[in-house]
């Protein structure tokens, strides 16, 4: 299932179906629901190699979604690109905690 946000949006930009906005909000949710996943996993354990497991799906999540705005052009759309990198810096900074 956490795949099918990027894949729609994809779709969506390969045949022009929604607007930016629309798109950039699918992603924004992806991003949110990946972000929640993570924390969930992290609360549950004391383990850092679980703990820097989820961080590490997080990233790569991440970075699947920055290519998706990259590929589909959404960049100028909105800001999500520049919290995605923030986000990603963050996660690598507390991993190993």
């Amino acid at each position: 299932m956490r795949k099918q946000f990027v894949a729609a949006v994809r779709f969506s930009c390969a045949y022009n179906l929604d607007d930016k906005n629309q798109l950039v909000d699918m992603l924004r949710e992806y991003v949110h629901t990946v972000k929640l996943i993570c924390e969930s996993s992290c609360e549950k354990t004391n383990s850092i190699e679980i703990k820097d497991k989820a961080r590490d799906q997080e990233i790569a999540s991440l970075g699947t979604v920055l290519q998706c705005i990259l590929d589909c052009n959404l960049q100028s759309a909105d800001m999500l690109d520049k919290e995605i990198k923030y986000r990603i810096l963050e996660l690598k900074a507390i991993k190993g905690n």
